[in-house]
C-alpha cells in the first residue's frame, strides 16, 4: 500500500493535526487515527488484483494498435507507458501477496500469484484451530471454551508470579566481568535521532505488524512525515524512564510444535511487538552488545557477537566420548529441561542479574519498564481474544528478550560456580550414526512434501534448494560431519525435487556434479553437500591453528587434546569420532593456508607445514635425529636475528629454498583471501573439485534476465532439452510439426 499512487499524500494532509499531550501519546494518537484512514484507503485503491488486470488489457489495446500501425511513434510510447503502469501494478500486488503468504526465496520471473494463493490457503488452514483438549483431558469443541482455554493457559503463563526484590551481590566475586563507570556511561547516553532510524530500517519491511497495524515500512515510507514525531517520541522514553503502556501491547501469534497439535502447550507463543516498542529495544540492544562478550562466560555462545554454539555441541561430543567404557569410574550425565523457561524468567531476578554485573541503574529502569507495562492479547482464527498484563516471562519476539536470557543463563552458571567451589560434596565430573539424523532427512521430506503440489519450475526449484532446503542441512554441517550415507541420502532427495519435483526418481537431465558447479564455472551454483560440510567444519580447524581466545572447545582441545602442542602432529587414534574426522580435514585446509614467518616463535620447525613443501618432517624424517634439533623445537631455533641459520655441521638442502622465504614482523597464519581470514565461502572453493569458467556464463546477467528463462537457456547451452531428436524422448519422427526441421536446441 505504501507504494500506491496518492498515499505518501494522504499521511501528508492528516498527520499534522495537534494534539496536546506527551509525545508518545501524541504519536499513538496520530497512529490511531490514521487506522480508519488508511483502511478507507486501500479499500477504493487497494484492489490489487483488479489494478493489474486492468493494467493488462490496457497494455493488450496498446500493444495490438502498435502492431496494426507500426511506424506511428506516438503508439509505440503508448505501450511503453502501459507496459510500465502494467509492470508496477504486478510488483505492488506480488509483494502484497508475498507478505501475506511469507515466502521470502521467489524472485523476478517465477513470481507466480498461483503460488502466493495457496501458501496464504494453507498458512490459514493450518493455523486454525476448531477444537482442543484441556488441562482436565476434555475435548473442547466449543468456539467460546477453545478461545477461554487459551486466554487462561497464556494468560497463567505470564500472569503467575508475585513481585519480590532479589539480591544477588554474593556471586559478584565469581563474576566474569562487572561493567566499568565508563562503559556505563556509553550504555546510558542520551539517544540520538541517527540511532532511532538506524534502528528502524534494520526491520525487516515483511516482519509481521504489532497490534497497532503499522508495519515498519509504514514508517520507511513515511519517515520523512513521522520521523520526527517518531524520535520524539522514542527519545521521551529515554529521558524519562516511562512507557506509555499503548506502545507496548502485544498480540500472541501461535506457532504449532508438533504437527498434529491437541493441546495448547503444544503451541509456541509468538509476540508481534508495535514497531515503535521495537526501535526502544533494538537500540538498548546494541549497547548491551557493547558488553556482552565480556560479561558471558565462554562455556555459554548463544547470542553473544563473535561466537558459536556449535562450540558447545563439539566439546559435549569430547566429554562424552568413551563415556560407555565399563573400566571408567561410574558416573552419570544430567540433561536439564528448560521448557517455558524463556516465558517464566522472574522479572526482579533478571533486574537483580543486571545490577549484579553493574549496569546502571538508567538502563535498568528502561529494561523494568519495557519488561512489565507489557500487556498481551491472543490472535486465534483470524480473530483477536482476551487482553491481560503479565507479570513474568521474556517475550519471543522481543529484540532484547534473547539478550536478557542469557545474562539470566549466566547467572546460573555463577551459582554453579560459586556452589562448586563453596560444597566440597558437589562433584561433577560414540559416534553420529545415520540414524542420528533421520530429524533432518524428515525435516528435508517434510519441505518438499508441502511443495509438491505447487507445479513449480525449475527455477523456483533451484531458488529453493539454494535458500531453503540447504539452510535446513547447513547447521547440521556447522557442527557435525555427516555420514557419507546421509549425504548421498540428501543428495539424492535434492536431485529429485529439482528434476522431478518430489521423491520420484529418475528424468534427470544435467549430472549432479555439472549442477553444483558456480555458475561462472557453467553450473546452477547449488553447494555440494559433502564439500559444504568439510567447509563448514573446516573453521573449527582454523581456529585452532589460529588458537581463538573466546573459544571454550578451542581451550580444551588446546590443553587436553594438543597439550599446548601442534594441530598437524595431533594423534588421530583417541577422541571422539567427530574429533577423528575433523583431523581428516587437514590435507584440504592446508590448501587454503600460509604460514607468515616472523620471529618463529608461535611455530614448529618440524611439525608445521610452514615451508612451501610442506611439514619439513615429512621431507626429512631423520631430520631431528641427523641435526640433534628436538622434534618439538620452535622454528625460531633456526632464526638469529633476521636471517636463518641452519646449523652448519647438519647442513641439510633446503637453505637455497629457505632464504627465499619472506619475514615479517610476528608470527602469523592467514588465509588465502583477500580479507586473510577464514570463511565458508572462500573454503569452499578451496575444498571443492577444480573447473575453469565457461564464456557463456555471462549470458545469464542482467535486468531483463528471469530465473525460468535462464534456467531454459541453459539446458539448451548444454543440450539437455527435450527436443525430439533426444534419445529418450523415443520419437520416430523428429521433425519439427510447424516446419519439419531437426527439432533440436538450435531450431528450437
Amino acid at each position: 500500500m505504501t507504494k500506491m499512487a496518492g498515499f505518501l499524500r494522504l499521511v501528508e494532509e492528516h498527520w499534522g493535526q495537534q494534539i496536546a499531550g506527551t509525545d508518545m501519546y501524541i504519536l499513538a494518537r496520530k497512529l490511531k487515527a490514521m487506522k480508519p484512514i488508511l483502511r478507507k484507503f486501500r479499500k477504493t485503491h487497494g484492489d490489487l488484483t483488479h489494478n493489474v488486470q486492468q493494467a493488462a488489457h490496457f497494455l493488450h489495446k496498446a500493444q495490438l494498435l502498435s502492431h496494426e500501425f507500426k511506424h506511428v511513434s506516438i503508439l509505440l510510447q503508448l505501450e511503453k507507458c502501459c507496459r510500465m503502469i502494467y509492470c508496477k501494478a504486478t510488483t505492488m500486488e506480488v509483494n502484497m501477496l508475498k507478505q501475506r503468504a511469507k515466502i521470502a526465496w521467489l524472485k523476478g520471473g517465477d513470481n507466480c500469484t498461483k503460488i502466493f494463493f495457496r501458501k496464504i490457503t494453507a498458512r490459514r488452514t493450518s493455523q486454525r484451530v476448531y477444537q482442543i483438549q484441556n488441562e482436565d483431558g476434555n475435548l473442547l469443541t466449543d468456539y467460546t471454551a477453545v478461545t477461554g482455554e487459551f486466554v487462561n493457559y497464556f494468560k497463567k503463563l505470564f500472569g503467575g508470579s508475585q513481585r519480590q526484590s532479589q539480591n544477588l551481590d554474593h556471586l559478584q566475586p565469581f563474576a566474569r566481568y562487572l561493567i566499568s563507570e565508563n562503559e556505563a556511561t556509553q550504555i546510558s547516553a542520551p539517544v540520538q535521532r541517527s540511532e532511532i532510524k538506524e534502528a528502524l530500517f534494520d526491520i525487516n519491511e515483511d516482519s509481521a505488524p504489532g497490534p497497532d497495524g503499522f508495519s515498519s515500512g509504514f514508517f520507511k515510507a513515511t519517515w520523512a512525515v513521522t520521523g520526527e514525531d517518531v524520535c520524539r517520541a522514542v527519545m521521551e522514553f529515554f529521558n524519562n524512564g516511562s512507557l506509555l503502556k499503548q506502545l507496548n501491547t502485544t498480540l500472541i501469534t501461535l506457532i504449532p510444535k508438533v504437527q498434529l497439535p491437541t493441546k495448547v502447550g503444544d503451541f509456541r507463543p509468538i509476540s508481534c511487538c508495535n514497531v515503535v516498542y521495537k526501535l526502544i529495544t533494538k537500540i538498548m540492544v546494541k549497547r548491551m552488545q557493547l558488553v556482552l562478550e565480556k560479561l558471558v562466560d565462554n562455556c555459554q555462545n548463544a547470542f553473544v557477537p563473535g561466537r558459536s554454539i556449535s562450540d558447545n555441541i563439539l566439546l559435549a561430543q569430547e566429554l562424552l566420548s568413551g563415556y560407555n567404557q565399563k573400566k571408567l569410574p561410574p558416573r552419570c550425565t544430567i540433561k536439564v529441561d528448560l521448557q517455558k523457561a524463556y516465558d517464566m524468567v522472574n522479572w526482579d531476578y533478571l533486574l537483580a542479574v543486571l545490577r549484579l554485573f553493574k549496569f546502571p541503574n538508567r538502563f535498568i529502569l528502561w529494561v523494568e519498564q519495557c519488561i512489565t507495562t507489557a500487556s498481551f492479547s491472543i490472535s486465534l482464527n483470524g480473530t483477536v481474544h482476551g487482553f491481560f498484563p503479565g507479570t513474568r516471562g521474556l517475550r519471543q519476539g522481543d529484540p532484547i528478550s534473547p539478550y536478557l536470557f542469557v545474562l539470566v543463563m549466566e547467572s546460573l552458571h555463577l551459582l554453579i560456580k560459586s556452589t562448586v567451589q563453596n560444597d566440597a560434596n558437589f562433584q561433577f565430573h560414540w559416534r553420529c550414526k545415520e540414524m542420528d539424523c533421520a530429524p533432518l532427512i524428515l525435516k528435508i521430506e517434510a519441505r518438499i512434501a508441502g511443495w509438491n503440489q505447487l507445479k513449480l519450475t525449475y527455477a523456483s526449484r533451484t531458488q529453493l534448494i539454494k535458500s531453503v532446503l540447504s539452510s535446513i542441512h547447513q547447521y547440521w554441517c556447522s557442527v557435525f560431519i555427516l555420514p557419507k550415507g546421509v549425504l548421498k541420502l540428501i543428495e539424492a532427495k535434492l536431485r529429485n525435487f529439482l528434476w522431478r519435483g518430489g521423491t520420484t526418481t529418475g528424468g534427470y537431465k544435467v549430472a549432479w556434479e555439472q549442477v553444483c558447479k558456480p555458475t561462472s564455472h557453467g553450473g546452477l551454483g547449488i553447494r555440494n553437500i559433502q564439500m559444504m560440510n568439510n567447509a563448514l567444519m573446516g573453521k573449527h580447524l582454523w581456529q585452532l591453528l589460529t588458537k581463538k581466545q573466546d573459544s571454550i572447545w578451542v581451550s580444551w582441545i588446546m590443553k587436553y587434546k594438543l597439550k599446548q602442542g601442534t594441530l598437524w602432529a595431533a594423534n588421530d587414534k583417541e577422541g571422539s569420532w567427530t574429533w577423528k574426522k575433523l583431523l581428516k580435514l587437514q590435507t584440504h585446509l592446508i590448501k587454503g593456508i600460509q604460514y607468515r614467518i616472523g620471529d618463529g616463535t608461535e611455530f614448529k620447525l618440524w611439525l608445521d607445514p610452514w615451508h612451501p613443501d610442506g611439514a619439513l618432517l615429512h621431507k626429512y624424517p631423520q631430520g631431528p635425529l641427523i641435526t640433534g634439533l628436538p622434534m618439538d623445537s620452535p622454528l625460531s631455533t633456526v632464526i638469529v636475528g633476521d636471517n636463518w641459520q641452519w646449523p652448519s655441521e647438519h647442513h641439510i638442502d633446503i637453505n637455497d629454498i629457505i632464504h627465499k622465504l619472506p619475514a615479517y614482523g610476528n608470527d602469523a597464519i592467514i588465509w588465502k583471501s583477500s580479507s586473510g581470514t577464514y570463511s565458508t565461502e572462500t573454503a569452499y572453493a578451496v575444498f571443492s573439485s577444480p573447473s575453469s569458467s565457461v564464456e557463456w556464463a555471462s549470458l545469464f546477467h542482467g535486468p531483463f534476465h528471469t530465473p525460468r528463462h535462464n534456467f531454459i537457456l541453459w539446458l539448451a547451452i548444454l543440450e539437455r532439452l527435450s527436443t525430439l531428436d533426444k534419445p529418450w524422448c523415443n520419437s520416430t519422427n523428429q521433425g519439427c510439426v510447424l516446419c519439419d526441421g531437426c527439432h533440436n536446441e538450435i531450431h528450437v
